[in-house]
This record gives C-alpha cells, sequence and structure tokens, in this order.
C-alpha cells in the first residue's frame, strides 16, 4: 500500500482528495470529495463558535425519531412484549428543556473530547494499522450516494435526537476517518494520481 499512502501525503492542507465508490457497513457505496489534512484542534472551534450561533438564533428545530409504546402510551427506547415502535415528528421550541440539556451535552463534547489515540504509523493524513491502510483528519466537502444502504431504525428518546440535530450541524460531523481497502473502495486520486484498488 506505499504508493496509495504517497499519493495521500503528497495532498496537502486544504487540497481535496476524491474517494470514489466507497462502501460502508450498511451497504451504501458513495463518492466524496474531502480538504486534506483537517486540523483537529481547529475543527472542534469553529464548531464551537457555530454552536453558540445556533443557540443564540434558533427558534425551533424539527425531529424525526422512533420510539417504542406501550398499551397505555408510555414511552420506551428499548423494544418489550406489547409495545409498538412509532414513528415521532415533532417541532422543539429554543427554550424546551432538552433542547436546552442538548446544547450542553454537545457543548462538552467539544470542550472536552475523548482523548485520541495515536498508535499508528504514517503522516498526519494517511497511517497504517494492521496491515490496513486508513486516511484520517479529513473533512467531507460533498458526498454523491450511488447506491441507497440499508439502515436499520434505532430508537432514540428526543435529547438524543435532538443532539443529534445539533452535531449535523457542525464543522466535526464532517470530520472523519476511511479505511481503504478493496473491499470497501474503488479508487482514490489526489494531487493528480490515482490509485486503483484491486
Amino acid at each position: 500500500m506505499n504508493q496509495l499512502e504517497n499519493i495521500i501525503q503528497q495532498a496537502y492542507s486544504g487540497q481535496f482528495i476524491s474517494i470514489n465508490g466507497y462502501k460502508n457497513t450498511y451497504g451504501e457505496v458513495s463518492n466524496y470529495l474531502v480538504h486534506a489534512d483537517a486540523n483537529y484542534s481547529k475543527v472542534h472551534e469553529r464548531s464551537l463558535a457555530k454552536l453558540n450561533e445556533i443557540k443564540s438564533s434558533v427558534t425551533t428545530v424539527d425531529i424525526v425519531r422512533y420510539a417504542w409504546f406501550d398499551p397505555d402510551g408510555t414511552e420506551h427506547n428499548r423494544k418489550a412484549g406489547g409495545r409498538v415502535q412509532r414513528k415521532i415528528n415533532e417541532t422543539v421550541k429554543s427554550n424546551d428543556p432538552d433542547l436546552i440539556e442538548a446544547f450542553n451535552k454537545v457543548e462538552q463534547s467539544i470542550l472536552n473530547p475523548r482523548e485520541v489515540t495515536n498508535n499508528f504509523e504514517g503522516s498526519n493524513s494517511a497511517f497504517e494499522l494492521n496491515g490496513e491502510v486508513y486516511l484520517r483528519n479529513v473533512l467531507i466537502e460533498s458526498k454523491k450516494v450511488l447506491t441507497e444502504g440499508k439502515y436499520p431504525v434505532s430508537c432514540q428518546s428526543r435529547v438524543s435526537a435532538l443532539v443529534d440535530w445539533i452535531k449535523g450541524q457542525l464543522p466535526m460531523s464532517k470530520y472523519r476517518t476511511f479505511k481503504l481497502a478493496s473491499t470497501n473502495c474503488e479508487s482514490l486520486s489526489a494531487s493528480g494520481e490515482s490509485f486503483i484498488f484491486n
């Protein structure tokens, strides 16, 4: 995989890398265009600034989620005997305690991120671990879905759904690591060079 790593390492910060025919664990196949060498700390700084902007300007948030309900209407996140799964469409106001809690949870996740381990060898963008090549520290610029995936329906609370909505508005939601192999990727291009997976 040295050729692949060399192509990735030649892409400097701000340059684009194209990942074509990338297949995720749910069977979705997509083409991605990503920014190389995104700075982790700066992404979090920008996310915090965007979070504060949303908090000060949002009036309502529309969410869609699923939950399990007992015959008496009591809501749950887990399946059990007699419970029925339902889809919930809801508009949440800015002063709702659940939305306030969700904002606080996201803010804490930005201010106190989980420790990032450095058990890899390579550059800031490419590393090899257990014989697999990974592309990390990139920001998604665009994504084109070629084949829709089959995603399971998962139930979640109002707070969790609101947390997901908030995170989806922030730069950190586009910060990704890709595992690159012939089983899940067709090709990668950067700096005028291409690598075809066989």
